[in-house]
């Protein structure tokens, strides 16, 4: 049962809650009557959570449907950072801070007032990078911690831990991340030296193909560039084949192949007419082959 009642200028609407013992208790809920729009408005307010303000806004927005009896529409100039859901606003995750103007639109029958707020979001996690053999991103929110650390692998090492500086000191995940961060991987290497293959191709006497002709061993710090070294050969110039390989990084699994090619000399040969009519235009014969025969 409810009963209203003219006060002061108030109505008070008293609400027949329940009868405690032999008395009565009820709870009264004042609405001021005649409050202009002005008044009202000024009375609309954004509810923040704990620890944020129109500064810095992180999580969601309490927004009131109506204030002293009187309707209360909201609006948001960027729903895709702040959409309004009822009476709250939901706040989207950004990357970098957004300004976004709510609207309060005051609706007392015909009339009408409007209030903004300029509030800004700021991104409610850091960016947190593991760089070890690969690259590995992830999202923590403000003031939490890594819950789950990757553990990376690298051919030839061993993993030692995440350290904030390269082949730095290991980092503490008990502590909480309070910025973007980078961590870096610190390994120990199983072995230091370890094999790989040079392989030297040699034109065909008889055709423009190349045949393989000498394949070496060689041994070498992991992880290091290595340059082929050419084997000189009467007849032969090393080249720069399309298939030539001759600057790699030395591989714990003994993967590196390197690749040199070898070129026939070619010996220019022209004919002397002595006297004769005609031209015959020079040929470049590879060493060892014979001439054509004009």
């Amino acid at each position: 049962m409810n009963l209203l009642k003219k006060v002061a200028g108030f109505i008070i609407a008293v609400v027949l809650v329940g009868v405690l013992g032999a008395g009565t208790y009820y709870v009264f809920d004042n609405i001021q009557s005649g409050s202009s729009l002005e008044e009202t408005a000024d009375n609309v307010k954004i509810d923040y959570q704990q620890g944020d303000s129109n500064r810095r806004v992180t999580q969601n927005l309490g927004l009131a449907n109506s204030v002293n009896g009187v309707e209360v529409v909201w609006t948001s100039s960027d729903t895709s950072v702040i959409s309004i859901q009822g009476n709250v606003g939901v706040v989207n995750d950004v990357e970098e801070a957004k300004h976004v103007t709510l609207t309060a639109t005051i609706k007392n029958g015909s009339k009408e007032k409007v209030k903004e707020f300029v509030v800004t979001v700021v991104k409610k996690h850091y960016n947190v990078v593991f760089d070890g053999f690969e690259q590995f991103n992830i999202k923590v929110p403000f003031n939490g911690v890594v819950t789950n650390v990757p553990t990376p692998i690298k051919d030839g090492f061993t993993f030692k831990h995440w350290s904030l500086e390269t082949n730095g000191v290991s980092f503490d995940f008990s502590n909480k991340i309070v910025k973007d961060t980078t961590f870096y991987a610190v390994f120990d290497q199983n072995n230091t030296e370890a094999t790989y293959k040079v392989e030297h191709y040699y034109e065909n006497l008889t055709n423009n193909g190349y045949t393989l002709k000498v394949e070496k061993s060689e041994t070498g710090t992991i992880s290091t560039l290595t340059r082929a070294v050419s084997i000189p050969s009467d007849g032969f110039i090393k080249i720069n084949h399309p298939n030539s390989v001759e600057v790699g990084e030395i591989k714990a699994d003994g993967s590196l192949v390197l690749r040199v090619y070898y070129q026939l000399v070619r010996k220019n040969v022209s004919f002397d007419l002595q006297g004769g009519s005609g031209n015959i235009p020079s040929q470049a014969i590879k060493v060892g082959s014979k001439v054509i025969t004009p």
